[in-house]
């Protein structure tokens, strides 16, 4: 049996939450236009994984432009590689976000 403390600090939490879960990991739609959501002003969730190119500052044209980062936006229909801080909200936040544009 369960004290009757935790059970309230259970509850508690599941209130707290409430849909907030839910609506963090629904998937969005894919678009032809690419990440139209990456712009939507809602909570984008960091992931981690292997190091890929950021989606930003990285451009293998340029001598030395190679930028790979591990972090990555879960929410993103494509998943794009960032680095995190100025890319990560650069991305999220301006229409031409790469650097080379």
């Amino acid at each position: 049996m369960q004290a009757p403390h935790l059970k309230f600090r259970e509850e508690l939490i599941r209130q707290l939450v409430g849909d907030f879960r839910a609506a963090v990991t629904r998937k969005r739609p894919r678009s032809s236009d690419g990440d139209i959501n990456r712009m939507d002003g809602l909570f984008h969730k960091l992931g981690k994984g292997k190091h890929r190119d950021c989606a930003v500052c990285s451009n293998r044209n340029k001598p030395g432009g190679r930028k790979q980062s591990p972090i990555y936006c879960e929410t993103c229909t494509s998943q794009p590689a960032l680095c995190p801080g100025e890319c990560f909200n650069t991305y999220h936040t301006v229409t031409k976000y790469r650097n080379d544009q």
